[in-house]
């Protein structure tokens, strides 16, 4: 019924507008008709005039609704469907495509995936006493079980080399390399102590390397953004491997790490790990500007998980909300 009537009502619109050019012809024709009647009352007198007059205007009232039934018909089943149909036609098909270019090659790239090995002859140890067997083993397990996680979805490939894994009495740990690195020939070492073997400090310390060799930190003098880049990753792997969430503390925190926390808590875990082992790959330009240069990979990463338009502004803005975005 609401269809009837809309098209009815076109219909009559597209009436009105076609008489609209005609204005002039009915002016002329109303002259003339008032034009004849004053000749009329002239020759013939007002009584004869007055006689015709009402036969005119009968048959005249008769003829105009004819004539304006047809006219309005013809625009009903003929002019207004056809209008439609061209309008529907020439219109712009909806747009499902997305907003942004195709995902970058790197994102199509599987890398196999290397199966833990127990004994990997490339964990090794530096000769320590402090090194026993019990502590060897737990570095190992966590190692791999990292690793695994890492690579489980076949984005990124890990280091096949490692440095040695070091240990100190205590709980602090410090490390030294040299430019270019040349593991495990060089002077770096993947340190840990005898009272901080944990989950995190194991994970943590073998981030750091891992991700500095993927982002190529130390590896060119004077980058000290890949580094700070590979800390913000390292922390945010470590908890998602091990699925803790720390307390939200935006001032004690790298602001980085909060925002990502957060982002993984709006769109999941595996979105948010998928997006930043795709940044990893990501062909951003180097910036002495941490938070331009993260903020770009991380972007480019998001785009290639979920190519639209929500997840990437839905991002975007918790950035901003860190004063991460500018």
């Amino acid at each position: 019924m609401e269809f009837a009537w809309e098209l009815c009502k076109r219909a009559w619109d597209s009436l009105i507008s076609s008489l609209g050019t005609t204005s002039l012809a009915i002016l002329l024709t109303a002259i003339v008709f008032i034009g004849v009647l004053s000749l009329r009352l002239l020759r013939q007198g007002r009584s004869q005039m007055m006689k015709q007059l009402s036969a005119n205007i009968t048959d005249g009232v008769i003829l105009t609704a004819v004539a304006w039934l047809i006219l309005f018909s013809w625009n009903l089943f003929y002019k207004v469907p056809k209008d439609i149909y061209k309008e529907a036609k020439d219109a712009w098909p909806l747009a499902l495509a997305s907003p942004f270019p195709p995902p970058p090659d790197f994102a199509f790239e599987r890398t196999p995936m290397r199966p833990p090995i127990r004994d990997d002859i490339r964990i090794q140890f530096t000769s320590s006493p402090l090194w026993t067997e019990q502590r060897k083993s737990i570095v190992r397990e966590q190692v791999h079980s990292f690793e695994a996680y890492l690579t489980r979805w076949g984005i990124i490939k890990l280091p096949d080399i490692l440095p040695l894994f070091s240990i100190v009495e205590g709980t602090q740990v410090g490390q030294a390399y040299i430019f270019p690195p040349n593991p495990p020939f060089d002077q770096r070492q993947i340190p840990m102590s005898t009272g901080a073997l944990t989950p995190i400090a194991i994970r943590y310390r073998y981030a750091n390397y891992v991700f500095d060799m993927l982002l190529s930190a130390g590896q060119i003098p004077d980058q000290s953004t890949l580094t700070f880049a590979s800390w913000i990753y390292s922390e945010y792997f470590l908890e998602s491997s091990l699925n803790i969430t720390p307390d939200l503390n935006p001032k004690a925190d790298n602001r980085w790490v909060v925002a990502l926390r957060e982002i993984r808590k709006e769109f999941g875990q595996d979105f948010t790990d998928r997006a930043l082992m795709y940044s990893l790959k990501s062909p951003v330009e180097y910036s002495d500007d941490l938070n331009k240069y993260f903020r770009e990979r991380l972007q480019q990463g998001v785009l290639v998980v979920k190519n639209d338009f929500y997840e990437y502004i839905e991002v975007n803005k918790i950035l901003e909300r860190h004063g991460l975005l500018h």
